[in-house]
């Protein structure tokens, strides 16, 4: 099933519309999902197409779901995972020493939790701040080079 995107004034058969359209969709044996606006629209479609369709529909509130689908695949990159975060550490230290490199790899855990990709663009450092900022840029661009 494709997107189909309904609006329309108050009263105007939307709903019946959309119904229509996920037993379909189930009939067929397809996966569909509904997105509301507000979560107790969302609660409203369970609870009347509970009985007409047990299975094959899932009903969400849009923003929730949004924030799902983010946390479980991300934008499609693959996830870093610590020992490639720690070998592009190394490869993007240059002379530094492992322990610098360990130091910049929880910075940019804590830092990507924080500010998500508000790390990538250090502000202008200088003296040992300004060699850590530098790690932190090449490895973001390790990291895209690698798509992860």
């Amino acid at each position: 099933m494709g997107l189909t995107v309904v609006t329309g004034r108050a009263n105007t058969g939307k709903t019946g519309v959309v119904y229509t359209a996920l037993e379909d969709a189930a009939a067929r044996g397809q996966d569909a999902t509904l997105l509301l606006p507000s979560e107790p629209d969302a609660e409203r479609a369970r609870s009347e197409l509970a009985a007409r369709l047990p299975v094959g529909v899932r009903i969400a509130q849009v923003d929730r779901y949004l924030a799902t689908v983010w946390a479980t695949h991300g934008d499609g990159r693959r996830i870093v995972t610590p020992a490639q975060r720690a070998m592009l550490l190394v490869r993007c230290a240059g002379g530094a020493s492992p322990g610098h490199a360990s130091l910049a790899g929880r910075c940019v855990a804590r830092l990507a939790e924080e500010t998500g990709f508000g790390w990538r663009e250090p502000r202008a450092l200088s003296g040992p701040e300004a060699r850590m900022a530098e790690m932190f840029v090449a490895y973001a661009g390790a990291l895209d080079e690698e798509g992860l």
